[in-house]
């Protein structure tokens, strides 16, 4: 079930007079030193003379303050002036009145509290409007004025990055930062493609313009018995000739020389001429 406007406007301003500073609030002190303090709570104790300002206090002695004016606060006096309309029931304009009054004291919840209730008759009001939006309040779609983003959310309206658009606005800027990001991550896929490309390619590169190893022939140096009394040396093979045995199962071995024949010859038994035993 919906609240009357009137009495949610009814309530905030109960609220703001509980809530009102104590009698001695609005104060107006003149202090030895020519300066004057306005709009404090003032209280005087044996210690000194206790004045409430901007949240904190400050205890001064009796010698330093020439004169307390008692003066109603701003606050206290909104609170008067708006019981006095609500006991006559007022209007739109008799709420204006005292919404212009408290803004002119700097008092932005008097301003929001009359204004509401000028809005309770005329809503429609261009001063209204005037009054309301700075406050962060907008016209819901039955007119009535509320929180600004209560008001979207009635609306039906989406919040975007903190600002409330169409639904169908809301929609096709999220579609485009979809198209974004998917771009983006295309964009970044190519780019590791090619940088493996590139690296594949310089390796294919580096591999054909490797210059060849030397190929090497092992020939050992053989005795004049047969047996090689050095080992086989790597002698390099020029590029071109095949290594001995290329081509065919059986590689070349290096021949050894036969043994020489002794220049002494024998007899041997039975008249044949050979070495000697």
């Amino acid at each position: 079930m919906r609240t009357p406007r009137r009495l949610l406007v009814a309530s905030a301003l109960a609220l703001s007079v509980a809530l009102l500073p104590a009698p001695a609030a609005g104060d107006r002190v003149v202090l030895k030193n020519g300066r004057v303090l306005d709009d404090v709570a003032v209280a005087e104790t044996p210690e000194g003379i206790r004045i409430g300002v901007g949240g904190g206090e400050l205890l001064l002695p009796h010698g330093q303050v020439v004169a307390i004016e008692k003066a109603s606060s701003s606050v206290e006096e909104f609170a008067k002036r708006a019981t006095a309309l609500r006991g006559r029931t007022a209007g739109a304009d008799e709420w204006l009145d005292l919404a212009r009054w408290a803004r002119e004291r700097g008092y932005d919840f008097g301003v929001r509290v009359a204004t509401l209730e000028a809005a309770a008759f005329a809503p429609a009001l261009a001063e209204v409007a005037r009054l309301l939006r700075p406050l962060g309040y907008e016209q819901g779609p039955d007119g009535d004025w509320l929180p600004y983003d209560d008001a979207m959310r009635l609306r039906g309206w989406v919040e975007w990055e903190g600002e409330w658009l169409p639904p169908e606005v809301a929609q096709s800027k999220a579609d485009a930062r979809a198209e974004e990001r998917e771009a983006a991550r295309r964009r970044a896929a190519d780019a590791r493609a090619e940088r493996v490309a590139a690296l594949a390619e310089a390796k294919l590169i580096a591999d054909l313009t490797r210059p060849e190893a030397p190929t090497y022939v092992y020939t050992p140096v053989w005795s004049a018995w047969g047996v090689p009394v050095v080992p086989a040396l790597p002698v390099p093979q020029p590029r071109g000739v095949p290594e001995a045995g290329a081509g065919s199962s059986e590689r070349l071995r290096p021949q050894a020389p036969s043994a020489p024949r002794s220049t002494h010859q024998g007899i041997h038994p039975g008249g044949s001429k050979g070495p000697p035993r």
